[in-house]
């Protein structure tokens, strides 16, 4: 079992740290275009890349 959350939009720093330490695999705007365009597989498959980690100090623009 996964658990995957998913959004069109971004995380924020903190939302992003707890879903990492509890396993919870994220999924953001861009993630999400890149998976439903085939770019990338899906974020259960082995091999698939990792969510980049939330940077720190982001003004959301």
């Amino acid at each position: 079992d996964v658990a995957v959350l998913v959004t069109t939009s971004s995380f924020t720093a903190p939302a992003a740290a707890y879903a990492d330490t509890c396993g919870i695999v994220r999924i953001d705007g861009e993630a999400l275009a890149a998976w439903t365009e085939e770019e990338t597989l899906p974020p259960w498959e082995p091999g698939a890349s990792a969510p980049a980690p939330a940077q720190r100090g982001s003004t959301g623009t």
